[in-house]
């Protein structure tokens, strides 16, 4: 017969799932929507952000393109009213002819405030008004070389003549055939375009640069305040994306970047200037940008919640009067259900009896063959109605296989009775909740008079009664007791051992590693398990680990002496070496990763300081010629074509040897060692400087401009720095002592030799500037390298 449902006024189920679903579907179309908006609107503040910033840039433009065409129309000037024969005069007129040009310079009035200083030279390249600054005789050069090229504006270089960074901006000067007669130059301090973009009205937290072509720091606005005694002009902000537009034709770019110079991150338009070396870089605040896009995301969210709460609440309040109505609907066929129910309850009833009939057959019979004790038990209760015993009422064949009492011997008598031990009470408690509550319960039992143990279930079967199903694991817990003894000696030898012991998953995750742990490395050992051994390891070490954790899960070899770095809880990092096996299950397959670790950190700072002593200098904490020597093998010799200058400088200080005799060899020490740490500071964090011995030092400069005369113009600096350096006053125990340094350059562009060679080459060099009169600086020419430093022709070897 089969059973009627009862009928739930309240499940309405198919009639609810559709309104939520709508209402759910609503909720996530209107966040869909707003989150549309959101992004459309950011991409909007972006993109007005980028076109104010490349109007201020076009802005910039104009005005410079404007000021170069001023100044271009002065030099045009001053080349229309100088004579023909000024430019080219007998030599014994050439006092008259710099004194006309210097007066026509001077009659000139001062329309261009901005302008430094003019400089003229001859058609010979000679000079006759001003001051030769850096790339002044290469711009002439290049003059010479190029017919069609007249005008031409250098990136910023320092000058000696104006004590500044400069630009310059020069016209050449061509008779009727087109042949060069000379050129005229004018030069401006970079802080004239610093006082131009200060007037240039800007949003808060926006900045304006202004940089060459060789990306350094023209000027900047703001200069931030940790920079504002030294200034920001030469820096150079070698970005990937500044870099992506000196290589491509397109003359603007915008990007969003955190300002190397300030650290703000702003949305940037960066645009090429026509005609002219320069880039002007406009940004402004993103922060500030996006102000109002975070109000709108602030108003937006708060308005999905406000819709999503009003409707949540008023489909609820919708569902619940619908559900009301279908109880009422329902209420009449309950009734007639009912009698059919009562019907059905009769017939089942029946159709019960005959089944538990059945079923206490079927359970003789499992009763009687079960290989487990199975006794059946009355619960006695005192005058409290608490549990104080119970009675055996029933028990199966093989009660008597697992306890060695026969049925007949133990049916009717009480537990107490039979077992009068301490160990039958803990039974009476646990039989009393399971008989008394309808409690079901397994556990573990033993009794110590007999040594016997037993995992016994007992379930209720009626109020007071209940069974209890039994197997005797007597020796299952001998077993155990064994192992426990074997665990707890290896236990003991783990957790005193000075090694790390370690177990990975196959994963590479810690299941498990050894108290040793905590001692070497500091970190909880709680912290450690689960975690994945690279977040231990130091990033250049994982690769060698990977490789041997693979080489032994996937091909089950043993591997030994790993040596990698761990970090320390510190922070620091320890040397460890380390052997691994595979870790294998029952069945013999890979199931993991063991191994033991031992700390070789003494070991590998006793290595580093071997090393150090063999590549340093003791005195002064440079490297020594033999780790210069390595380095200058591995440098990149190929030609210049393909890849940046690079270049040496060959030091030795002027009369050293006077220090010594005179003060004495502690006082030439302090010299040396302050004088490198001078030199170190003129340079770049990529540069290197080297003791050679005694008073020489040697510097490589690598990643140089790829224009040779700009390579030999970077050079000429660098020195130059270095001799200012050099010849500051020594403070020493007997008074101040001022020394000077010469200075031999070679540049490295793969085709003269090698490393070792360019070495010579700046020595050479160096001896030229000592016979120039020292406290000076030579470079190396490459053209009559066949000649040695004591030849007596008077054709110069070297040209300073």
């Amino acid at each position: 017969m089969k059973s009627t449902p009862a009928i739930n006024p309240t499940d309405d189920t198919g009639g609810t799932r559709l309104p939520w679903l709508i209402y759910l579907s609503l909720c996530l179309l209107l966040a869909a929507s707003i989150v549309v908006e959101l992004s459309t609107s950011h991409q909007r503040e972006i993109r007005g952000a980028e076109e104010r910033t490349h109007a201020t840039t076009a802005l910039v433009g104009e005005w410079l393109t404007g000021a170069f065409q001023a100044s271009d129309v002065l030099l045009h000037t001053l080349i229309n009213d100088m004579a023909p024969e000024w430019l080219a005069p007998p030599p014994d007129q050439e006092g008259e002819a710099r004194h006309r040009v210097g007066h026509l310079i001077s009659r000139q009035p001062q329309l261009l405030p901005d302008i430094q200083d003019i400089t003229v030279l001859d058609a010979q390249g000679r000079l006759l008004h001003g001051a030769a600054a850096g790339g002044t005789q290469a711009t002439f050069i290049q003059f010479q070389d190029h017919p069609h090229l007249d005008h031409q504006v250098s990136g910023m270089f320092w000058s000696d003549r104006l004590g500044g960074f400069v630009v310059a901006q020069a016209r050449a000067i061509r008779n009727r055939q087109g042949e060069l007669t000379g050129m005229v130059s004018a030069h401006r301090e970079v802080a004239f375009f610093h006082q131009q973009l200060e007037r240039i009205e800007r949003l808060p937290g926006s900045s304006l640069t202004l940089i060459d072509n060789e990306l350094k720091v023209l000027a900047r606005h703001p200069v931030p305040m940790d920079r504002y005694q030294d200034g920001v002009q030469g820096m150079i902000l070698d970005t990937s994306v500044l870099n992506r537009l000196t290589d491509s034709p397109d003359t603007h770019i915008s990007f969003t970047l955190s300002s190397p110079v300030d650290g703000i991150t702003r949305v940037y338009t960066a645009s090429k200037i026509n005609g002219l070396p320069m880039i002007v870089i406009a940004g402004e605040s993103r922060q500030q940008v996006l102000t109002a896009w975070w109000r709108s995301v602030t108003i937006l969210g708060l308005t999905w919640l406000l819709v999503v709460g009003v409707g949540w609440v008023y489909l609820r309040g919708h569902l619940r009067n619908v559900r009301y109505e279908r109880a009422l609907r329902l209420s009449n066929r309950s009734l007639a259900v009912a009698n059919q129910t009562l019907n059905q309850e009769i017939d089942e009833r029946r159709r019960a009896e005959a089944d538990l009939r059945t079923s206490e057959a079927r359970f003789r019979q499992l009763f009687d063959h079960s290989l487990s004790g199975v006794a059946v038990h009355e619960i006695l209760l005192n005058e409290d109605g608490k549990p104080y015993d119970y009675r055996f009422v029933l028990v199966n064949p093989a009660f008597e296989t697992h306890t060695g009492i026969a049925a007949q011997d133990i049916v009717g008598k009480t537990a107490l009775t039979m077992f009068p031990f301490p160990e039958t009470l803990r039974l009476v408690d646990i039989f009393g909740e399971v008989a008394l509550q309808g409690r079901t319960m397994t556990f573990e039992h033993g009794f110590r008079q007999s040594g016997k143990h037993f995992s016994v279930g007992a379930f209720p079967i009626e109020t007071g009664r209940f069974a209890a199903i039994f197997d005797n694991i007597t020796e299952r817990k001998l077993t155990e007791a064994r192992l426990r003894g074997s665990e707890e000696k290896y236990r003991f030898l783990i957790e005193n051992s000075h090694d790390i012991i370690y177990l990975f998953t196959p994963d590479g995750r810690f299941a498990f590693v050894s108290p040793s742990w905590k001692t070497l490395l500091g970190h909880d050992i709680e912290t450690v398990i689960g975690r994945h051994y690279s977040d231990f390891v130091h990033p250049d070490d994982l690769q060698i680990c990977n490789r041997a954790f693979d080489q032994v899960m996937q091909r089950g070899n043993t591997h030994n002496d790993i040596e990698y770095r761990v970090r320390h809880m510190d922070g620091t990092w320890r040397w460890h070496n380390s052997s691994a096996r595979p870790f294998l299950d029952e069945q013999g397959h890979i199931s993991g990763f063991q191994g033991i670790a031992r700390d070789i950190t003494t070991r590998k700072a006793a290595e580093e300081e071997i090393r150090h002593l063999a590549f340093c200098d003791p005195l002064t904490q440079l490297p020594n010629r033999r780790q210069f020597i390595d380095r200058l093998e591995r440098a990149d010799l190929t030609p210049p074509h393909a890849r940046r200058h690079a270049a040496l400088l060959f030091i030795d200080l002027d009369d050293f040897k006077q220090i010594n005799d005179t003060l004495g060899h502690d006082q030439g020490d302090q010299v040396l060692r302050e004088t490198s740490q001078r030199i170190r500071r003129c340079l770049r964090e990529e540069d290197m400087v080297a003791r050679l011995g005694g008073d020489e030092f040697v510097v490589m400069l690598e990643g140089m401009s790829r224009d040779r005369a700009t390579a030999v113009a970077q050079a000429g600096q660098v020195g130059e720095k270095i001799l200012r350096a050099v010849a500051q006053p020594h403070v020493l125990a007997y008074g101040e002592y001022q020394l000077t340094a010469s200075i031999g350059i070679a540049l490295l562009d793969g085709q003269q030799g090698s490393g070792k060679d360019m070495i010579q080459h700046a020595d050479f060099a160096m001896y030229q500037a000592k016979h120039a009169g020292k406290n000076a600086l030579c470079f190396f020419d490459p053209q009559p390298k066949a000649l040695t430093p004591d030849r007596t022709d008077d054709t110069p070897l070297f040209h300073p």
